[in-house]
């Protein structure tokens, strides 16, 4: 069996420092990069929330100011406040439009159509009838605004969950990396021995 030797004392620290600080290097050059992805990745992610959350709130905001100019309406019969009504509405479209932007289309399609629905109740139906199916419309427009923010917390919460798994994964990987320069050490060791 030959066993390969360093002929001198700088080839030997040449072969030290390539098995360790090679491998070494080429963790932290690794680590260095994944950790640049998952501070964009975070960063991204807070950025997504903020404007979540204040989308969410400017929504709920016009759904609450649509309810009271209608409700306004369907007592009073005032043509000014069917106008602060429609003023409202087109202010929840534009609220809506942006959240469609990040938000699951299914259940944002839910809400355009609830406040549509709310909207041809102001307009197309009689005071009397109005007042009585105001509630009951607004209700449903308030349920399916509450199942949109929720969906677009799970989701936001979904990509919290894949940041914590990827960065589980590359801390474990690091770890791995500098464990395998155990066996480097324990060959540099029996080489300065021998």
């Amino acid at each position: 069996m030959v066993i390969l030797r360093p002929r001198s004392l700088s080839g030997l620290l040449s072969a030290a420092l390539l098995l360790i600080v090679l491998p070494l290097a080429v963790a932290v050059v690794y680590g260095a990069i994944q950790l640049r992805q998952l501070s964009r990745t975070s960063d991204a992610l807070v950025r997504d929330s903020i404007a979540l959350t204040q989308q969410t709130q400017v929504l709920f905001q016009n759904i609450a100011a649509m309810e009271r100019s209608a409700s306004l309406y369907g007592v009073l019969d005032d043509p000014r406040l069917a106008a602060a009504f429609d003023a409202n509405h087109r202010a929840f479209t534009r609220s809506l439009e942006m959240l469609a932007n990040s938000g699951p289309q299914p259940q944002v399609a839910r809400v355009q159509a609830a406040g549509e629905a709310a909207s041809v109740l102001v307009h197309g139906a009689m005071a009397e009838d109005r007042r009585s199916a105001l509630v009951a419309h607004f209700d449903v427009l308030g349920n399916e605004a509450n199942a949109l923010a929720d969906q677009n917390r799970e989701g936001i919460d979904t990509r919290l969950q894949d940041a914590e798994r990827q960065a589980a994964a590359t801390q474990q990987w690091l770890l791995w990396a500098v464990m395998a320069l155990v066996p480097a050490f324990i060959a540099m060791a029996a080489i300065f021995a021998f």
